[in-house]
């Protein structure tokens, strides 16, 4: 995965960037096919009291996985934001899952009502 990192009014630190590399590496076993990850980090000096901000954007076939978070510590946002997606991951992986299900439940009983399938009867 390709992981693209930018601040706004913070500097990127060493530590910082192996910090998201990390929480993101999390994230492979939820979604193996992540073409790119877009991290955005911002320290907005007008406000006082959340002044950090993680914006997360993951590149996937499909519709991309965003969230963002505020918080007083970037640490934490970050461990936020791998929070939200990894939900967003799990509800889109059951979705995903429940069509399947829905769309070869519907086939058989087409099958069933044009004659094609055989129907046993005991």
């Amino acid at each position: 995965m390709k992981v693209i990192i930018t601040s706004h009014n913070l500097k990127a630190t060493e530590a910082i960037e192996a910090h998201v590399n990390k929480q993101l590496g999390k994230l492979d076993r939820l979604i193996p096919n992540v073409l790119a990850a877009r991290v955005n980090l911002e320290n907005d000096t007008s406000k006082l009291h959340i002044p950090c901000k993680c914006l997360v954007r993951l590149e996937i076939p499909g519709n991309d996985l965003i969230a963002e978070d505020s918080q007083t510590d970037m640490y934490t946002a970050i461990d936020n934001v791998t929070k939200k997606l990894a939900q967003q991951a799990r509800k889109r992986q059951g979705k995903s899952i429940t069509v399947i299900k829905r769309s070869s439940n519907t086939s058989e009983a087409e099958q069933l009502l044009t004659g094609n399938v055989e129907a046993v009867s005991e």
